[in-house]
């Protein structure tokens, strides 16, 4: 359940389809269609409630974490975590560069791996992927390995992606063990000037296999919006509207999502990069507004240290920098252990927080939810959300809710 925010931040610094079919199942959430053999499934817009099942969450059921969490429950820099076949949750910490087990009532079992370059050592593990019979795969992003744990949390063998980039970056593990990646580089030479208008950034996509040093590339697909400034030959500096565009990628089995945020459409590949399936959630970009606009100066400004504050509030929004035409119509999207999608509704600072539609695997409507409002969603099964909050101390605590369906 992560979105890019590990791989595409606020500012980075880098160096370096025919005539459709007659309509074969109709619904008032949904209708599914077909169109030359690819399936089209129109959803009623998420704004509708009518229309839609609302799940709901109880609890806390398990909270690890705390202003007074001693170790290894004190957390800093949780960057995954999830919920094993067995009930263990396993965290990955970004602060401590290790990875801990906590048993079903969230007591502290083993911590595997510490800060180095060594086998079973990590100098970012940024995200978890579940492997067979409960073992576990880690991606270190500094080290641009992935690493497999046994079920104990033992050290086994690296998962070796060859050299496929500067950067890590990986989405998830398809069913038969290979691995959704991005093989970019540095990303330098992509530019050659400096441009002060929004412009959309490429990502190529490939299924990475253990032992194959060259990856199947999957295809080109649109990156995110971003102002790009080149300074130096290495040096470019890359900002991102608040109301840009951001792709966000998610794997089922042998499928992968692409949400784009191009107008309401979410695409399903297959392994080879054929599109198999559009998903329409039903909700359109809207244009943004100036409250829009000044909902997302005012989180900036929260965002920075209170010493700051006055005088950047004092010098009053910035109105040429652009910010994006149209408020994207959804956010982050994931999947979750039983194969459905869940996309979060786009983080617009003028509307609630939290909120999110899941469909089925074949992307027909299934409910609504609300989420905590701090909630950083990481891992759902069919009774459980798993996910990061942090409190009004930006103390992180990891904490699972019963999900009521």
């Amino acid at each position: 359940m992560k979105g890019l925010r590990r791989v595409f931040g606020p500012i980075l610094i880098l160096a370096c389809v025919s005539a459709c079919a007659s309509e074969d199942r109709a619904d008032p959430a949904f209708t599914v269609r077909d169109s030359a053999g690819i399936a089209i499934v129109e959803n009623v817009s998420p704004d509708d409630s009518t229309s839609h099942t609302w799940w709901r969450i109880e609890g806390p059921l398990l909270s690890i974490g705390g202003i007074d969490a001693e170790e290894p429950y004190a957390l800093y820099g949780v960057t995954d975590g999830l919920r094993l076949g067995d009930g263990r949750i396993v965290i990955s910490s970004g602060g401590s560069d290790d990875i801990r087990y906590f048993d079903t009532d969230g007591r502290h079992l083993l911590t595997s791996g510490r800060t180095g370059d060594g086998p079973g050592e990590y100098q970012d593990p940024f995200m978890l992927m579940r492997g067979p019979a409960d073992s576990l795969l880690v991606a270190d992003a500094r080290t641009r390995r992935v690493s497999v744990l046994d079920p104990a949390g033992e050290f086994v063998r690296l998962y070796d992606v060859g050299e496929i980039a500067s950067v890590l970056r990986i989405f998830g593990r398809f069913v038969d063990g290979s691995l959704l990646a991005s093989p970019g580089g540095s990303g330098t030479d992509l530019f050659d000037s400096t441009n002060d208008e929004i412009t959309r950034l490429p990502i190529v996509l490939a299924r990475v296999v253990a032992g194959i040093d060259d990856p199947s590339t999957l295809g080109p697909f649109p990156g995110p919006e971003a102002i790009v400034n080149v300074r130096t030959s290495s040096q470019v500096t890359i900002e991102f509207p608040a109301f840009g565009k951001s792709p966000t990628f998610a794997v089922r089995g042998s499928e992968f999502y692409v949400g784009g945020q191009d107008g309401d459409e979410i695409l399903v590949h297959d392994t080879t990069g054929a599109l198999v399936r559009i998903i329409r959630t039903g909700r359109m970009p809207e244009p943004v507004t100036n409250p829009h606009l000044d909902a997302a100066w005012e989180r900036r400004l929260e965002a920075m240290p209170k010493e700051s504050r006055a005088q950047l509030r004092a010098t009053g929004r910035d109105t040429d920098t652009p910010q994006g035409e149209f408020v994207p119509a959804y956010g982050e999207i994931a999947t979750d252990i039983d194969g459905n999608l869940w996309v979060a509704d786009f983080d617009d600072p003028t509307d609630p927080p939290g909120r999110w539609t899941i469909y089925d695997p074949e992307g027909r409507v299934l409910a609504r939810i609300v989420l905590p409002e701090t909630f950083d969603l990481l891992d759902a099964g069919p009774d459980y959300v798993l996910g990061l909050e942090t409190d009004e101390l930006d103390v992180e605590h990891v904490r699972m809710y019963g999900l009521v369906r």
